[in-house]
């Protein structure tokens, strides 16, 4: 549903520039009374791997744009060339740019071939101080691996979903360094509401009126 990828985009992008920026340290010093000018990364310049090319991916990389990153290239399961015209290349040719990456952000489908894909592996070939953001589904992310390179202070991390979801409240990852967490939380927005419930009133007004349905799920 294209009003749910527009949510969750939103809200990926808040995580992206909210890690960069050093958002919760910030939020910290407030707290604190402190005044410390700090310096931040920036999507401007940045190099962006975008690992997902469906509706989220899309609309993800979309958002990305403007910020000028100094490049943003896609990767999906199938490789081939988006309807917008840019290349999308297939999961087994990203160890070629997973090195030089300073964000990588995870928006693929759970499925048997994405089941542990960043994986101690794929973490340890990320460069120092490199941003991971999990947008996907939370077993994509090898937990413990990654809370290995956050302790280590190797890596950053903003996560919307984890594995375990939800997070038991003991779990190490919530006190993980250079890490901010969010509990599956981005669709929702009054506006996401709003437009979801305008959706069932037309698709309700449609069948009534023997017209074709919008979103359809065929077998």
């Amino acid at each position: 549903m294209r009003r749910a990828e527009d949510a969750t985009a939103e809200h990926r992008l808040s995580l992206v520039l909210a890690s960069l920026r050093h958002l919760p340290q910030a939020g910290q010093q407030q707290r604190d009374r402190q005044w410390t000018r700090t310096w931040t990364g920036s999507l401007h310049g940045s190099k962006v791997v975008l690992l997902g090319a469906g509706g989220v991916g899309s609309e993800i990389r979309s958002r990305l744009l403007p910020f000028k990153p100094a490049e943003l290239t896609s990767f999906a399961r199938t490789e081939r060339v988006h309807e917008q015209g840019y290349p999308i290349y297939s999961l087994d040719r990203l160890g070629a740019v997973l090195p030089t990456a300073d964000v990588v952000i995870v928006a693929l489908p759970h499925t048997p071939e994405t089941e542990q894909l960043v994986d101690p592996e794929f973490l340890s070939a990320m460069k120092d101080g490199a941003l991971l953001v999990n947008v996907g589904r939370g077993p994509i992310v090898d937990t413990e691996a990654l809370f290995s390179e956050l302790q280590a202070g190797r890596l950053h991390a903003a996560l919307d979903i984890t594995d375990p979801e939800p997070l038991p409240v003991n779990h190490a990852l919530w006190s993980a360094p250079n890490c901010i967490i969010t509990p599956h939380m981005a669709r929702n927005t009054g506006q996401f509401i709003s437009l979801v419930s305008e959706l069932a009133v037309n698709q309700v007004i449609a069948f009534a009126h023997g017209k074709e349905l919008a979103s359809q799920i065929m077998n």
